[in-house]
């Protein structure tokens, strides 16, 4: 595999960025008999063992504070494609779904997407390829909460917190939201909710609604969950497109609770299933 050690950095990298690597390299791979995903699997591999044995041999003195910042995005990278819960190209001739980390020691911290044409080896199929990036400052971290990638301060009450947030937009597009977040509620900040103190009192005036409305019976449509529980109208679409439901269905809570009991993504919306008096069996 030495031909393919060439195309591998000192660093782990992604499958996506193996393939980045290795494009037009269709020779190659002739050459070692493997199609795309088996080579960039390979480089993959080559590039995991070249990161460990840098760190083995690497004086602490000496230790390169690029190589160890790649290092850390190409792994932050991985782990954000597992939770990423917008919509990403699943084209399966040509293009494919990006998602990269990247640390900024200035700026703010912020997501974007974009989409460009892609074209397969042979130059024959068209495709269309998904980019999400999120860039992440040091004092800030990101977490999925109710299906909604959130930014907020390391330093903090996660309970109670300016943050930034993103809902999905037109393809694979997403939007920008600026506000608060209070006990898992995403607050955005207006003219009637223009401080942390406000978004509280906004939430307990929720609560105070949805412990008296959890146990009725009426069915559940995307309308009376956004105006009696305080859940965002984007986090209720993104919620239906994630777990395959209709937006504009009419449901009882044990017909809710079947729909999506063994859909693997339901854990991310326990908390909020909760709230609105649907149980599901975890």
């Amino acid at each position: 595999m030495k031909q393919l050690a060439e195309f591998a950095p000192k660093w782990a990298i992604s499958m996506s960025e193996a393939k980045k690597r290795l494009a037009g390299q269709s020779e190659l791979r002739k050459a070692l008999n493997m199609n795309a995903d088996e080579a960039a699997k390979v480089l993959c591999q080559i590039a995991e063992k070249k990161h460990w044995r840098y760190w083995r041999t690497a004086k602490s003195s000496t230790v390169d504070k690029g190589y160890l910042k790649k290092a850390i995005q190409a792994r932050e990278s991985d782990k954000l494609k597992k939770v990423l819960p917008y919509r990403q190209s699943e084209s399966r001739w040509a293009g494919e779904a990006n998602v990269s980390y990247f640390i900024v020691d200035k700026g703010q911290s912020k997501l974007r997407a974009s989409s460009h044409k892609s074209w397969s080896s042979n130059g024959k199929w068209s495709g269309t390829s998904s980019d999400h990036s999120l860039y992440l400052n040091p004092t800030d971290t990101y977490e999925v909460i109710g299906g909604l990638l959130t930014i907020f301060p390391k330093r903090g009450d996660k309970n109670a917190t300016p943050c930034t947030w993103y809902t999905q937009g037109k393809g694979f597009a997403v939007n920008e939201k600026i506000g608060f977040l209070v006990d898992g509620y995403h607050i955005e900040i207006s003219e009637g909710v223009p401080t942390l103190d406000a978004a509280k009192a906004h939430v307990d005036r929720v609560k105070a609604r949805t412990a008296k409305d959890a146990a009725k019976p009426d069915l559940l449509t995307a309308k009376t969950v956004h105006k009696r529980f305080g859940f965002c109208e984007e986090g209720i679409a993104n919620f239906c497109e994630i777990m395959g439901i209709n937006p504009k269905g009419r449901y009882t809570r044990e017909e809710l609770g079947a729909l999506i009991e063994n859909n693997p993504n339901a854990k991310r919306f326990s908390s909020y299933l909760v709230k609105m008096g649907v149980n599901i069996a975890q």
